[in-house]
């Protein structure tokens, strides 16, 4: 992607529920700390708290980790590269 439409991003968010807009507002403006960040500053030991797997980036979260994959509606977003 080249580019992010705002219009369309406000449109989606704004049919969100409350806290997932607040947790997808807090990702898009590059507010979350991936493991690895905390664990920087020794907040955590790296590992994602749900599936326990060393967590690089905050893409681990958002589109490989298995648990949050279970509970996914769309399926084919599963198998996703970022």
């Amino acid at each position: 992607m080249e580019e992010i439409d705002a219009q369309i991003s406000k449109t989606i968010t704004n049919r969100l529920g409350e806290q997932e807009r607040r947790i997808y507002n807090h990702i898009s403006c590059g507010a979350a700390w991936a493991e690895s960040h905390l664990h920087d500053i020794g907040l955590s030991d790296g590992k994602c708290k749900h599936c326990g797997q060393i967590a690089h980036d905050v893409t681990h979260v958002a589109w490989q980790c298995p648990v949050i994959n279970k509970h996914r509606k769309t399926k084919a977003l599963d198998q996703i590269d970022p």
